[in-house]
């Protein structure tokens, strides 16, 4: 079942809270605790990492984290005066290119 917009938001913020506590666990559990396949979470990884953030993986740990500190706001802004909801592209790979992100100190856009 393909997730849609807002839960794919969700995900990514919730995935971006736990790697930033070093609490993720390993693909398998992650995938448990976020309830989406493995693969899922390879590609929410992935969305990270394109919009700059560098994630590796602690044996050790057994948790994924940032290399360096990253900051990501997943939010929707929705005007309710009008009938409309979330206006743009289809997907999310576009959201993610016309967002606004900080890493390391400076704002960009990817």
């Amino acid at each position: 079942m393909k997730m849609t917009f807002q839960e794919r938001l969700w995900k990514l913020d919730r995935l971006h809270h736990l790697v930033r506590r070093k609490g993720t666990g390993n693909a398998e559990e992650l995938s448990q605790r976020l309830q989406v396949c493995e693969r899922t979470i390879y590609q929410l990884l992935d969305d990270l990492r394109e919009l700059g953030a560098s994630i590796e993986y602690c044996r050790k740990r057994r948790s994924y984290f940032y290399t360096q500190d990253v900051e990501f706001h997943f939010t929707a802004l929705i005007n309710n005066q009008g009938k409309g909801g979330i206006k743009g592209g289809k997907n999310l790979n576009y959201f993610l290119h016309c967002m606004y992100a900080a890493v390391d100190g400076r704002s960009f856009m990817v």
